[in-house]
C-alpha cells in the first residue's frame, strides 16, 4: 500500500514506521526522478504486500534530518523501526526487486 505522509495523517501512519517493513520514500513534486520511482512504486503496490510511505521532503524537513536524507529520490528501508538499508536515485520495477530481495522482501528477482 503507497501512502501519502501528512501532518493531518501523522497519527495514523506514524505506527507504520514501527510495524513489519516499511519503505520511507523521500521526494518532492519538482524532482522528475522521483516520479519514475513512484510508477516503480505503483507497479510493486499492485504485486506486494509492501507498505510504502511517501514523504515530501519539502513539507516535512523534521523527517528528512530525522533519517538523514539529504538529497532526493531516496528509499529508507525500516524493519520494526530500524533502519536496515536505503538506496538513492531511480530504480526500475526489477531494480527494487533485487534491492528488496537482498533483505527476503517480496518475490527478491535475481
Amino acid at each position: 500500500m503507497i501512502y501519502t505522509y501528512s501532518t493531518e495523517e501523522k497519527d495514523r501512519l506514524e505506527p507504520l514506521f514501527h510495524q513489519g517493513v516499511t519503505l520511507l520514500s523521500f521526494t518532492a513534486p519538482w524532482c522528475g526522478t522521483c516520479r519514475a520511482v513512484k510508477r516503480s512504486m505503483k507497479e510493486i503496490d499492485a504485486r506486494e504486500n509492501i507498505n510504502f510511505l511517501e514523504i515530501d521532503v519539502d513539507r516535512h524537513k523534521e523527517l528528512m534530518k530525522a533519517f538523514q536524507v539529504q538529497g532526493v529520490p531516496i528509499c529508507v528501508m525500516l524493519k520494526d523501526g530500524i533502519v536496515i538499508d536505503r538506496t538513492a536515485g531511480s530504480l526500475n520495477y526489477e531494480e527494487f526487486m533485487v534491492w528488496l530481495g537482498k533483505h527476503d522482501i517480496g518475490k527478491g528477482l535475481s
